[in-house]
């Protein structure tokens, strides 16, 4: 008798899921997602070309339908990330999007978003972008302190646009230029420019004066005071540095260095003055 070749049976398991299964899953899920989302912007659109003739109550009503919608189907702003913060209050941020956390992600612009947050004192620029379905990320650019400013014994930072930054509580940091003065914030920031090369110049200032409107007066910390002229301002620095590091600039009995005249430096002295006032009293 010939033999017969039996063919091996298959042993009988449970189908493992391939790579290729899962991405269609994923495939299927996103598509899904997204019929959703297309379909709700159809109705709407539809419903807007219906109603058009009604004017514009019905597209309003057809806006607030859609956000309505889209609010219901999951298209909520509720992860919002902040990033750059370093400065700008908790609490205040949290006031100004309390009308988009949690409500449809469609509900407000992305330009009114970022207007409202750019009203916050600290904030100079802000980027907002939208992420579905409920993401929203905001990158804030603060404003970059250069001098404090002390107004009616109030002091408020100042950045390098001349702006001032509406900080009541603050306490003056050593390390930014000092400045009174009308309309001195406006001023200070191509000073401190200026002052940057001179980090010796700006270790023994007191603080600054604002003139007029028009020129800047130094007080530096043993009491001197420097006349800066109106214009040639990076001269007048130039010759201060080379004042200071000349040592006259300690003599206890200097009062002014005057800066005013172009490439001259003035002296006056508690001597000279007191000799004057003397002589005026004679003559009185």
């Amino acid at each position: 008798m010939r033999a017969v070749k039996r063919k091996p049976q298959k042993k009988a398991g449970v189908k493992k899921n391939t790579p290729a299964r899962s991405k269609s899953i994923r495939f299927v899920l996103r598509s899904s997602f997204l019929k959703v989302f297309l379909s709700t912007v159809l109705l709407t659109s539809f419903a807007a070309f219906t109603y058009f003739k009604a004017g514009p109550f019905a597209i309003e009503k057809t806006q607030e339908a859609f956000v309505k919608t889209t609010s219901f189907l999951g298209f909520k702003a509720s992860d919002i990330i902040i990033e750059g913060r370093e400065f700008t209050s908790k609490e205040l941020l949290d006031e100004t999007l309390i009308t988009v956390y949690g409500k449809s992600i469609f509900s407000q612009r992305l330009k009114d978003i970022r207007l409202s947050l750019e009203t916050i004192p600290w904030i100079d620029k802000v980027e907002v972008q939208r992420f579905l379905p409920g993401r929203l990320r905001i990158s804030i650019h603060e404003r970059v302190p250069i001098a404090v400013w002390q107004h009616e014994k109030k002091f408020y930072l100042v950045d390098q646009e001349g702006v001032v930054i509406q900080f009541t509580n603050f306490i003056p940091n050593p390390a930014l230029p000092l400045v009174v003065g009308e309309d001195a914030p406006q001023a200070i920031s191509k000073l401190v420019q200026l002052f940057r090369p001179f980090p010796d110049i700006l270790k023994e200032i007191e603080y600054l004066r604002f003139i007029s409107k028009r020129r800047w007066n130094i007080i530096l910390k043993n009491k001197v005071v420097v006349l800066l002229p109106q214009e040639d301002l990076s001269k007048a620095i130039v010759l201060l540095s080379a004042v200071l590091k000349d040592g006259q600039a300690n003599r206890d009995d200097l009062d002014q260095i005057d800066l005013r005249i172009k490439d001259k430096v003035g002296l006056k002295f508690k001597s000279l003055q007191k000799i004057q006032n003397h002589k005026k009293e004679k003559e009185a």
